[in-house]
């Protein structure tokens, strides 16, 4: 949980900083997509990986990804209910678990992001022959 709590304080800390970039929503719920995107990236890539290399099943069928379409949804929520509904956030940002300069923290959260959506392409693509 102390990795999730950093991302999304960083991410939140990114989005308040530029208020520009928010026009329906606030920085707390633009880091609760952003942190559900990140899980259900790493979800998919545990999927892939475990058809492809434990099931050694090369022909799945592709149309169940989009089971990962209302998991991403309820994850999205989750996290909206958990750090806003719920005040996590403010005990978070309250009590910085790991403290670094806010600039790295916000880099270290965006490249988290980045290779968060690259991984599952990326266990695909090792697995082409």
């Amino acid at each position: 949980m102390i990795l999730l709590d950093f991302i999304f304080y960083y991410l939140a800390l990114y989005f308040t900083k530029r208020p520009q970039t928010l026009f329906w929503s606030t920085p707390t719920q633009r880091a609760s997509y952003c942190l559900g995107l990140i899980s259900t990236s790493w979800l998919m890539a545990i999927l892939f990986f475990t058809l492809i290399h434990i099931v050694r099943n090369k022909n799945f069928d592709s149309n169940y990804l989009i089971l990962l379409v209302p998991i991403a949804i309820i994850l999205i929520w989750g996290f909206g209910y958990i750090y806003d509904t719920k005040g996590r956030y403010n005990s978070i940002s309250n009590n910085k678990i790991i403290k670094v300069n806010e600039n790295l923290g916000i880099a270290i959260a965006w490249i988290v992001l980045f290779t968060s959506f690259a991984s599952p392409f990326i266990i695909l693509l090792l697995d082409m022959k």
